[in-house]
């Protein structure tokens, strides 16, 4: 595994943590819309696709926009069918997806996949 393929996890959980602090704390504009606008279109996806290991990083960026954007979407039906919706919850699953997601890539060996 290259140096980058064991960046991005990392970088992942950071833009989380700032989106997370950004809304908790209440920091206004353009801090929080930019914070929170730049994990949810790409961190969720990435920590998706990102462990897919794709040769071309044109192709694993546009899918992991793709991904984020169409988690974005099942997230806030599926809280909004179970009567939960509101946009702090939709945030906390989306980090808690994109932290999983990166640790499982951190945890994952070196020569375990190809």
């Amino acid at each position: 595994m290259t140096s980058s393929r064991r960046r991005w996890p990392v970088l992942v959980v950071v833009a989380a943590a700032v989106a997370t602090v950004a809304v908790v704390a209440g920091i206004g504009p353009p801090w929080r819309p930019a914070a929170v606008l730049g994990f949810a279109g790409v961190c969720p996806g990435l920590a998706v696709v990102g462990p897919a290991r794709l040769d071309d990083r044109v192709s694993e960026a546009v899918l992991a926009v793709a991904t984020s954007v169409a988690l974005i979407v099942l997230v806030s039906a599926a809280l909004m069918y179970a009567g939960w919706w509101s946009a702090w919850r939709v945030l906390a699953v989306l980090v808690a997806v994109t932290v999983t997601g990166a640790l499982v890539e951190l945890r994952t060996p070196v020569g375990a996949r190809s």
